[in-house]
């Protein structure tokens, strides 16, 4: 049994969702597009599910410059969302399991609030909030991602204990 919690947190990709498919067949068509066209696996670029697309583009270019990696992601992003999730679908008895946990559910994900958006509408309940995050401006650059919701949670929590 799970204890109760006021605010519960999720990864997407890889643990309430199986998006390896879109993500994956995403990457392969950026590649597709580069002046090496590198030949890599599915099961290669699962490895990269949960980590932020600098760290791939970064291993299999690292001739390339920070520019040239921002567009592969910006590119990436817009094929992403234009393939409409159609291979992305919950884990089986996810949607049971969030229906009986009470308290807030939120995300944590590296993926921008619009496309966190548009992967929930077509896959989960609204029973799911999306966490905000503050990032610099340019993927290239380092990230710091702060998920305010939940540490506004937990200082309340720790406030009122």
């Amino acid at each position: 049994m799970i204890p109760a919690f006021p605010v519960y947190l999720f990864d997407l990709d890889g643990t309430l969702l199986d998006s390896a498919h879109d993500i994956c067949g995403t990457v392969q068509q950026v590649l597709s597009e580069t002046d090496e066209k590198p030949d890599v696996s599915h099961e290669f670029l699962k490895g990269y599910i949960g980590r932020h697309l600098i760290d791939l583009f970064a291993e299999l270019f690292p001739h390339y410059s920070p520019e040239r990696i921002d567009r592969m992601i910006q590119d990436y992003r817009t094929i992403y969302i234009g393939r409409g999730h159609t291979q992305t679908a919950l884990y089986p008895g996810v949607a049971e399991a969030l229906a009986k946990l009470g308290g807030r559910k939120a995300t944590a994900t590296t993926k921008g609030t619009p496309t966190t958006r548009a992967v929930l509408s077509s896959s989960v309940s609204s029973s799911i909030s999306i966490t905000s995050k503050a990032r610099t401006a340019s993927p290239a650059n380092q990230r710091r991602t702060c998920y305010w919701p939940l540490s506004r949670a937990c200082r309340e929590r720790h406030q009122n204990a």
